[in-house]
């Protein structure tokens, strides 16, 4: 695979092998690569969309040696409970399964390997860690959590990415 492939692929294994009964992500329905709004209109909830919003390739100071500056989202939707006496961010039982901890199960799930090893090179597939933003939105009873991940591939040559 390229550069970018194998930097997206390794995001996407380790949070579709962080969802299931048990792990870390168990609450989680799917992992799907694409658009946020298609993540928005699935009913199967809770969902994470993975998605390549820029890059820019930048030299490296040898010839022909290059690095990827990207840009990737990663969103995970939730449904916003309908209830007054739940807070609807932190908190939807007593035992701290909010939305806001499946959030930072999210952020953990991104920095471990399938082997859950903490990796923030994704397998030296990455030249650098990344740097983690994040918003949060609220619409139409979701809470949408939107992970900005600005991360740089490992050095490649010009033309052999």
């Amino acid at each position: 695979m390229g550069s970018k492939v194998n930097l997206l692929n390794a995001i996407y294994l380790r949070l579709n092998t962080a969802i299931g009964a048990g792990k870390t992500l168990a609450s989680v329905k799917r992992v799907q690569v694409g658009s946020r709004e298609e993540a928005r209109r699935n009913n199967d909830l809770p969902i994470i969309n993975i998605q390549l919003d820029s890059g820019e390739e930048i030299n490296e100071g040898q010839p022909n040696c290059k690095r990827d500056e990207m840009t990737i989202h990663v969103s995970l939707v939730v449904a916003k409970l309908d209830s007054t006496t739940e807070n609807h961010l932190y908190n939807t039982t007593a035992g701290g399964s909010g939305a806001l901890y499946l959030f930072e199960d999210l952020l953990d799930a991104i920095d471990n390997t399938t082997s859950d090893a903490l990796d923030l090179t994704f397998g030296d597939t990455a030249g650098q860690i990344p740097v983690y933003s994040y918003d949060v939105e609220y619409h139409n009873g979701l809470i949408e959590f939107v992970i900005e991940l600005k991360i740089q591939t490992a050095d490649f040559t010009s033309g052999s990415r």
